[in-house]
């Protein structure tokens, strides 16, 4: 009786303790089962790099500092990179300090290494990927952790998903060990060029390529300014939406037209040169050199003939283009609302989870924006990097790149 006449007398002071006493045993139940993740992924790296002699493979990591607010780097030291040294690898660590850095330097490589590690969010991802494109041979296997604060191009790819700390933590010890498991997949991605207007004069501008997607529209603007409500918690999208859903400013009255292919197998027009570089499988090779192959004909044209195509006007209040892998041969698509209005219509419409999309499946287009497009808040999105709107051409590049997955 006296100890319950002691908790009513000090019930705030109980309920203050038993949620502390309840919040230290769950962090203490979390940190066993991370370290017991460690300790099982470690031994399986260890088991990889007794096997492969006294000749380290070289990895160069590409580490964005600044990733998921400043965190990346030490989450990467903690849970990366002793997987990476004990499965036998030697690291060289690479830290970005400025947009654009990873993608030249990547380019500017004198020889590929045995792999890339893309240590970042999607942003990272489409630098390294446009850096190595660009080289058109020798070229080298890519690794992707999850290291960002969306990751929504790593998720895709590696099909990954998480709800807590602990599967985070798993989804990147899995990431790191799949280089040393050395299961490779061939990727398709897209690559985006620049159409020259007048104003451009004869410059042309170097391609993107981009293994996530382009967004461009209503739902973009307003899924990025979720992270101003950040305090809201889930409420975020909900009050996004009710501020920025009626603002003139985000009125998207302005068209689009489009000449694109259909999917193919390939043919003269929609072919693309893909060099690739080809390496022996062997260990023992790919430890000292990796000579690369020109395979031109990756992309072989089926004949001679033009593929037909087609020409629309689209409403652009909202669209997005991302590759679909889901059947045996790859193809573009182009998700849109033409009927996406500000206001009501869209505020129910961007809340909802069934939401229904006008589809082109395509191998190539020309996207050319109208006038009331361009503007300072009306900004292409490519795997979360800002591009200003501008005539676009975007191609299929089929199985162009090599994931350690």
């Amino acid at each position: 009786m006296k100890i319950v006449s002691i908790i009513r007398t000090n019930w705030k002071k109980t309920v203050f303790g038993l949620g502390l006493g309840a919040y230290a045993i769950n962090y203490g139940l979390e940190m066993y089962q991370i370290s017991s993740l460690m300790r099982a992924y470690s031994e399986k790296a260890a088991i990889y790099g007794d096997h492969i002699g006294v000749y380290p493979r070289k990895l160069i990591v590409i580490l964005n500092p600044a990733a998921n607010n400043k965190k990346a780097e030490k989450t990467f030291s903690k849970y990366c990179e002793p997987i990476l040294h004990l499965a036998g690898f030697t690291v060289d660590i690479v830290r970005t300090d400025s947009e654009g850095y990873a993608k030249s330097f990547v380019e500017q490589l004198k020889s590929a290494p045995y792999g890339i590690v893309v240590a970042g969010g999607d942003g990272s991802v489409s630098e390294v990927l446009t850096g190595l494109m660009r080289r058109n041979v020798d070229r080298c296997p890519i690794a992707l952790l999850p290291l960002g604060t969306k990751n929504e191009t790593t998720k895709k790819v590696l099909n990954l998903n998480w709800s807590s700390k602990i599967s985070e933590v798993e989804a990147l010890l899995n990431a790191s060990l799949n280089i040393a498991r050395e299961r490779l997949e061939r990727k398709s991605i897209f690559k985006i060029d620049p159409i020259l207007t007048e104003n451009d004069g004869q410059q042309a501008s170097k391609p993107i390529f981009s293994m996530g997607s382009i967004e461009w529209g209503i739902y973009h603007d307003i899924k990025s300014m979720e992270d101003k409500y950040w305090y809201l918690w889930k409420a975020d999208k909900y009050l996004s939406a009710l501020l920025n859903l009626f603002n003139d400013k985000l009125s998207w009255d302005c068209k689009a037209d489009l000449s694109f292919t259909p999917p193919c197998i390939g043919c003269t027009n929609c072919l693309v040169s893909n060099e690739v570089a080809i390496s022996n499988g062997s260990i023992f090779s790919r430890l000292f050199s990796r000579r690369p192959t020109s395979n031109v004909n990756a992309i072989a044209p089926t004949s001679d003939v033009q593929c037909e195509k087609h020409s629309k006007q689209l409403n652009a209040s909202n669209v997005r283009i991302y590759v679909d892998e889901s059947s045996n041969s790859s193809k573009l698509v182009l998700e849109s609302d033409e009927n996406m209005k500000t206001g009501f219509d869209a505020f129910f419409k961007y809340l909802s989870k069934d939401k229904v999309f006008e589809l082109i499946k395509f191998r190539t287009m020309n996207f050319i924006p109208d006038e009331n497009c361009v503007g300072p808040s009306k900004l292409y999105s490519i795997d979360g990097e800002a591009y200003d709107v501008r005539p676009i051409k975007v191609t299929l590049v089929p199985k162009a790149i090599e994931i350690f997955s």
